[in-house]
């Protein structure tokens, strides 16, 4: 599951909240363990990774649950999304 926030924000605090998302969730494996990998640096941007193991017949419902539950950890902790950015050149 890709995030991408604004490049502002501490990579650990992105990484905790993934983690904490992801913790006691009933369809996600505790081995292999979820972990948040930084995926992609960009202008003004990064992109976090949660890479989670479960069984196949509860993927979609795993991924759905997921979804809402990073969203709030990441809006509980304070991690901002990113901005549109337009760089403009005259001359």
């Amino acid at each position: 599951m890709p995030c991408t926030v604004a490049g502002s924000n501490p990579a650990e605090k992105v990484r905790s909240s993934l983690l904490r998302a992801a913790a006691g969730k009933p369809h996600v494996a505790s081995q292999p363990a979820p972990v948040a990998v930084l995926t992609h640096l960009g202008e003004n941007k990064f992109t976090m990774e949660l890479r989670v193991w479960c069984t196949a017949s509860k993927y979609w419902d795993t991924q759905f649950s997921l979804n809402e539950a990073v969203k709030a950890a990441l809006e509980l902790d304070g991690v901002s999304g990113t901005l549109p950015a337009m760089r403009i050149v005259q001359g």
